[in-house]
């Protein structure tokens, strides 16, 4: 067991040489000196005043929530618990990392605003997914992507994802006008124009009825129609033109006959 001497004083009467065993106790800075033999370490010095953990820091510092530090701050020693005020409005931050961020209150309109004149966006890795769920939560409040009603995922906007059908517009709110290359499935209403019709229907012309939708052409021929045909007469004689015949036609009670030539 090493035998210890302390002794008191001022800083600057430290002595210059190290001497194992004594120790000092500086009463101007509040600091503790332990002299040891180690070469490395030589004169070891404690700050008695402050310790690796305490009630309270012995200077209190001021934290804030602000882009600006001090703007809206709280002063924080240790003392006691204390709430921190977080600002309306803060800026300049690069980046916000969080699972889940919370927009407005349900006493105003919350929304998300892009000052930024030009591109803006909202981004998402390439298998990632962008869901928007109007009142899709459960019984604990917990947002369901799941039940979304509108999606956005790598090179397709869907209506959710768990085979959710929903409405583009409404009766209210239309679109002016879409343009697509493509429609794909049934359409209601009325279009300027159209490969076919959506149901065929029978046109009938004389005697015989025929299916027609408007993608190929339809025709009707003599025989179809249920018309009656004149009879051509040909004279062996090269004296006499071909002429033709047509239907007899009573004419006020007499019958008469037209050749055409």
């Amino acid at each position: 067991m090493a035998l210890f001497k302390i002794k008191r004083g001022l800083a600057a009467n430290l002595p210059k040489t190290y001497v194992e065993g004594y120790c000092y106790v500086t009463t101007d800075d509040g600091k503790f000196y332990i002299d040891t033999s180690n070469a490395a370490s030589g004169r070891i010095v404690l700050n008695a005043a402050h310790a690796d953990t305490a009630a309270i820091w012995k200077t209190a510092r001021k934290i804030s929530i602000s882009s600006t530090a001090g703007t809206t701050g709280t002063n924080v020693d240790g003392s006691s618990a204390v709430s921190l005020v977080v600002p309306s409005t803060m800026t300049g931050f690069s980046s916000i990392t969080t699972n889940k961020l919370i927009v407005g209150t349900t006493s105003a309109a919350a929304h998300i605003e892009f000052q930024r004149e030009g591109y803006n966006y909202l981004a998402a890795p390439k298998n990632g997914i962008i869901a928007f769920s109007p009142g899709s939560t459960d019984a604990a409040g917990v947002t369901d992507g799941y039940g979304a009603h509108l999606a956005v995922t790598y090179g397709a906007v869907i209506p959710g994802l768990n085979n959710n059908v929903v409405d583009l517009g409404s009766s209210a709110f239309k679109w002016k006008n879409v343009y697509a290359t493509t429609f794909m499935g049934a359409l209601s209403g009325n279009a300027t124009s159209a490969d076919k019709w959506k149901t065929a229907r029978n046109l009938t012309i004389g005697e015989t009825a025929k299916s027609v939708d408007g993608s190929a052409n339809v025709s009707w021929n003599w025989n179809e129609m249920g018309v009656q045909r004149s009879k051509k007469l040909t004279f062996t004689s090269t004296a006499y033109k071909t002429f033709v015949i047509p239907l007899c036609e009573l004419t006020n009670d007499y019958p008469s006959i037209n050749f055409y030539f």
